[in-house]
């Protein structure tokens, strides 16, 4: 399989801040402002997860997108597991194209009687079909005892049944297979490739959460510093430490909780690329979002009519089942065969003595079914199952095309709510430092400030939330289009 891969959503110059397994923070000051011994009067220690032993462990490795989903490609069982079946598949057509080729067969026979010398005789023979159906063989008998040997021709024609096209409905039939065949490895590998994304794309939504969750955490800290100071000179009543002191408790057990998430998130995202649990990898954690240059609506469903995979297999899908309508009037027709038969030489016949042969022989076998009703029957099952593949298909179709507007839609949509999200933050954060500084006058209270602190908190999650779906909502569509092979600059080996 030949992989070549860009990324256009994760540039490669970014930075990591951090690696995995163990959220760590950006330097010593900071780390000992996020203490838990800031507040020991008060809260107990909340231990992080133990690392794993130090003999799992190697050096972290950098890993982008476009490097993890060329791993998933050659380390993903389902991939592998999709590569053998293409063995089989390929096969079965190589049976199909057989059907039509020369078949050679050699049978050898030794005869041993106690009052007869041995007796031996081989017996190569050779046999053709062709797509009208006619059926060709010769077969060249010889004893051994120096004679000429005896060569039989024979050549049998179907006049009704088993006559013309109706011999070809295999081999189209298992063309198509091998279309779709093709179809369900691409789409195998696809499903692969998204789960990847999907799967990274958490992990950096989970990294910039703990950081968010971590930024808060050191911002409620230092305002309980404040409000301590500010109860010691009389400044602020006990209550209100109080409060403060509820919100950093609440604020821990979010981060640990993200932290937690963020380490079963990070084992699922290493099944995904098929690597075993103790991998060390770092991510890219930036997002770089760029509104996505969405097409008219015409030709984005024009695009996915073409080459959405689910449609056009069920199109391939069709023209089997409308040629099975075709093998179930064959099975109706009365059964009229045309035969010749020659034969040059005898294998028995002695040294120096040439039998002229037998002359042609033919025949005309006919056979006419009575009250075939079971053939009635059968012909009747195809028409319907053809008709309500046609259905079926156009059902399909219509589905298709309200996908891909829904999808352009909530494309458009999760742009806007970008924007929004941005401008929220962006006075929500005002909001917080305006409050603090009204608290800081007395115009305001700490059940106040935790409130727009929690608001700002929920805000920057929700911002990340939206960037990382109207992300995976544009690879949604480039699966819908049946094109994530492209955008990667992936090339598959059939």
């Amino acid at each position: 399989m030949s992989v070549y891969a860009a990324d256009p959503y994760f540039p490669p110059k970014t930075k990591l801040p951090y690696h995995l397994p163990a959220v760590t923070f950006k330097n010593a000051s900071e780390k000992q402002q996020v203490s838990f011994d800031v507040a020991h009067d008060y809260m107990p220690a909340i231990q992080l997860p133990e690392p794993l032993p130090s003999y799992l462990l190697s050096s972290p490795r950098h890993l982008t997108l476009r490097e993890a989903i060329m791993l998933a490609i050659r380390e993903n069982p389902n991939i592998r597991s999709s590569e053998l079946q293409r063995i089989v598949d390929k096969f079965t057509l190589i049976l199909a194209k057989e059907v039509f080729q020369p078949q050679y067969t050699f049978k050898a026979t030794q005869s041993l009687d106690h009052s007869m010398k041995p007796a031996y005789t081989f017996t190569p023979t050779v046999s053709v079909k062709t797509p009208l159906g006619t059926q060709l063989s010769v077969d060249y008998a010889n004893n051994l005892d120096g004679g000429s040997g005896g060569a039989t021709f024979s050549v049998t024609q179907p006049l009704l049944k088993d006559f013309g096209a109706v011999n070809t409905v295999p081999l189209y039939d298992a063309f198509n297979n091998e279309a779709v065949a093709k179809m369900n490895f691409k789409n195998n590998v696809i499903n692969s490739i998204d789960a990847v994304i999907t799967a990274y794309r958490t992990l950096v939504s989970d990294y910039k959460n703990v950081e968010i969750q971590k930024r808060t955490l050191k911002e409620t800290l230092e305002s309980l510093k404040q409000y301590q100071l500010k109860v010691k000179v009389g400044k602020m009543a006990p209550s209100d430490l109080l409060q403060q002191k509820a919100t950093v408790a609440t604020t821990r057990l979010a981060l640990v909780q993200q932290q937690n998430a963020l380490q079963q998130n990070y084992q699922q995202f290493l099944s995904t690329i098929g690597l075993m649990p103790n991998a060390q990898l770092q991510i890219v954690t930036d997002i770089s979002i760029d509104e996505y240059p969405l097409p008219t609506e015409s030709d984005a469903i024009k695009r996915a009519l073409n080459n959405n995979i689910a449609y056009r297999q069920a199109l391939l899908q069709l023209e089997n089942t409308k040629r099975a309508i075709l093998t179930a009037q064959n099975q109706r027709r009365w059964s009229l065969n045309a035969s010749a038969t020659a034969t040059l030489g005898q294998a028995a016949k002695p040294v120096g003595i040439v039998d002229p042969g037998t002359g042609p022989t033919f025949s005309l076998d006919l056979e006419i079914p009575i009250d075939n009703v079971g053939g009635q029957a059968a012909e009747v099952d195809a028409r319907v199952a053809y008709e309500q593949a046609k259905l079926a298909l156009e059902q399909q179709k219509e589905d298709l095309i309200r996908r891909v507007m829904t999808q352009l839609q909530t494309i458009r949509s999760d742009w806007q709510q970008i924007q929004v999200s941005k401008t929220a933050v962006t006075l929500q954060a005002q909001t917080l430092k305006a409050a603090k500084l009204k608290l800081n006058y007395g115009r305001s209270t700490v059940f106040e400030v935790t409130q727009d602190q929690d608001q700002l908190l929920s805000q920057q999650t929700a911002l990340v939330s939206t960037e990382i779906t109207y992300l995976n909502d544009i690879t949604a569509l480039h699966k819908i289009w049946g094109d994530t092979l492209d955008v990667w600059s992936i090339q598959l080996r059939y």
